[in-house]
């Protein structure tokens, strides 16, 4: 099984962006979960950033940032029109980091 997520990376605040010992800079933990049913555009689950114990038990509110959906179950390849259509436009300059 294969997962296909789209994370929206304004979305997460810089303070939860952590540096590695590397010095490597854009790492976040995210957690994916099942949604009860599909949404409107066929996803199945959901992407949050992960928070800590210490989050958890201070109930802060989770963040989600994305869903997704598995693939490689279909026969049927997308639509040159539909692939053209789920394209998105990367623009570095709108990060938050």
């Amino acid at each position: 099984m294969m997962l296909k997520i789209s994370v929206c990376l304004t979305d997460i605040p810089k303070e939860r962006i952590k540096r590695s010992k590397d010095g490597k800079k854009a790492y976040a933990e995210f957690l994916i979960g099942s949604l009860k049913e599909k949404d409107k555009y066929g996803n199945e689950f959901f992407v949050a950033l992960s928070n800590s114990k210490e989050e958890r038990e201070a109930k802060v509110e989770t963040i989600f940032v994305g869903n997704g959906k598995e693939i490689g179950k279909k026969t049927t390849q997308p639509s040159a029109t539909a692939a053209a259509a789920q394209a998105t436009e990367v623009v570095e300059g709108d990060l938050p980091w």
